[in-house]
């Protein structure tokens, strides 16, 4: 059965009002008894002032009308065939979660939500979420243009390429966390997560996705 909203996908939208999205967009509250969704980041890194700064340019872009403000988000649905039902070892744990929300301008921004299990693995948790704000292009660019490569004692943070689009790579050693953000054809972000789990299974994730598809979408 199709879950609207649910608590893991709040969970997750709950990274982005950690982050400053939700909340200077106005969005809808958050149930009681949610949790957020981590994004591990290097410990005692600038890692987290950089996904900071990529949420304000996305907040920018709502609020403001930057960009292609005239673009309208892509309904929801449309995003639910971009997370995929296998991964490698990775199986979808359930149907993918919708959202729709407005910001304080009343325009829609959309995401998507797939979480994750490993046969036999029951400590490794995966996640998938896709977000249209349907502001394309110079906001994000000029924000990504900013971001920082750096190592610590704890982990990492660093540039890389999937699939011909720009991303961000991050691992937390004393957590055993990995996570991912990619930016789809100048428009959609998407984040991957991986809990206790290794570099392997962040990759099989990410490169299960229809990345170039997803770039291509309007």
């Amino acid at each position: 059965m199709n879950r609207t909203a649910p608590s893991t996908l709040i969970a997750a939208l709950a990274l982005l009002v950690l982050l400053g999205v939700a909340l200077a967009a106005g969005c809808a509250s958050t149930p009681s008894g949610s949790t957020a969704t981590k994004t591990p980041t290097p410990a005692g890194t600038a890692a987290t002032s950089t996904a900071a700064t990529t949420a304000a340019a996305v907040t920018t872009a709502w609020t403001s009308g930057s960009g292609s403000a005239a673009v309208a988000a892509v309904a929801a649905d449309r995003l639910v065939p971009f997370i995929p039902k296998t991964a490698g070892g990775w199986k979808l744990d359930g149907d993918a979660q919708t959202v729709t929300m407005k910001d304080g301008e009343g325009r829609d921004f959309t995401m998507v939500n797939g979480d994750y299990v490993k046969d036999g693995v029951t400590e490794t948790k995966g996640t998938i979420i896709i977000m249209d704000s349907a502001v394309a292009k110079t906001p994000y660019k000029e924000q990504w243009a900013s971001f920082r490569s750096i190592e610590t004692n704890d982990g990492w943070w660093k540039s890389v390429t999937v699939k011909g689009q720009p991303s961000w790579k991050s691992y937390t050693k004393s957590s055993n966390d990995y996570a991912q953000w990619v930016l789809a054809g100048d428009r959609y972000i998407v984040i991957a997560t991986v809990d206790s789990g290794s570099e392997a299974d962040l990759d099989a994730l990410v490169n299960a996705m229809d990345i170039p598809g997803l770039a291509a979408l309007k």
